[in-house]
């Protein structure tokens, strides 16, 4: 059932006997993932059986900021991270709020562990060791990372000094090649793409600023695997080429919903440990 715009606010009231607190988010897909996320998260501790989803980063926002009182049921209001992490970009105070300090929901469920268990339950007469080495988790995030920081990081200062530029919107299939059925990302497609960016910035903005910038958000990123799980974006980017190796190497077969409920079943609860705090928090205001 798809509730209206103006509706979906009270979804809260009217699942309150099947959630101890309420948890409301962005999307309007997903809602799996985000309850298995947070049921794991709770342990037992509380349950969450609806999340309430919102329809976008700014009815989120404006629904927790008239919602700053105190008193009521637990509740806690959840937004991607988005390119503000990049930008340095801090959140807005307020009472209740997280902001992911990941691209995105989906960034939390890529994990070795999360993916070796799809591989596992693809690959149903191979020993976990093989999986391993089908899959080649560390090999996979290199080359990933490698292509796809720089183009991030180039995403950011264009979302910042040229808004009308088209970012994380444009489809990572673009930026792949066709091979044995399914795609992977082209080194020399992402390094185009990017220079494409880089040439309309220098194009429109005055050098310096650029220049400068970008050494801002380049000083943020840090070790390059922590930097690619958490600044490029898990749902438009990270997730379907994650998607396409995995039906590459372990012919995995199931929806990209689907796949997203599996990883979220066995992700390392601790990729985003704030989160993980926030909602133990929120479960305890109960009392």
């Amino acid at each position: 059932m798809k509730w209206p715009e103006n509706a979906r606010k009270a979804i809260g009231f009217l699942f309150r006997y099947y959630n101890d607190i309420d948890v409301y988010v962005e999307d309007t897909t997903s809602r799996n993932m985000y309850e298995i996320l947070i049921e794991r998260m709770l342990g037992g501790s509380a349950q969450v059986k609806r999340v309430i989803q919102l329809g976008g980063r700014d009815k989120v926002l404006a629904e927790c900021a008239s919602d700053q009182l105190p008193g009521g049921r637990p509740r806690l209001y959840l937004v991607d991270g988005d390119l503000d992490l990049l930008l340095g970009i801090k959140p807005p105070s307020l009472v209740r709020f997280y902001s992911l300090k990941v691209y995105a929901a989906e960034n939390l469920l890529v994990c070795e562990n999360s993916l070796m268990e799809v591989g596992f339950n693809s690959l149903t007469n191979q020993p976990r060791n093989e999986i391993a080495d089908l899959l080649d988790y560390d090999r996979l995030v290199e080359h990933l990372a490698e292509s796809l920081i720089p183009l991030f990081v180039e995403y950011a200062v264009a979302s910042h000094l040229i808004p009308s530029q088209p970012t994380c919107s444009f489809n990572v299939m673009n930026l792949c090649e066709n091979s044995n059925g399914s795609n992977q990302l082209d080194v020399k497609k992402v390094r185009s793409h990017r220079d494409s960016i880089s040439a309309n910035l220098a194009a429109e903005v005055d050098e310096d600023l650029v220049s400068g910038l970008r050494l801002e958000i380049q000083a943020r990123l840090g070790p390059k695997k922590e930097a690619f799980l958490k600044f490029v974006s898990g749902k438009t980017y990270i997730l379907p080429l994650v998607e396409q190796h995995l039906k590459r190497t372990v012919r995995f077969r199931g929806t990209r919903e689907q796949l997203k409920t599996q990883l979220a079943r066995h992700t390392d609860l601790n990729v985003d440990g704030g989160l993980l705090a926030s909602v133990i928090s929120c479960s305890r205001d109960r009392f």
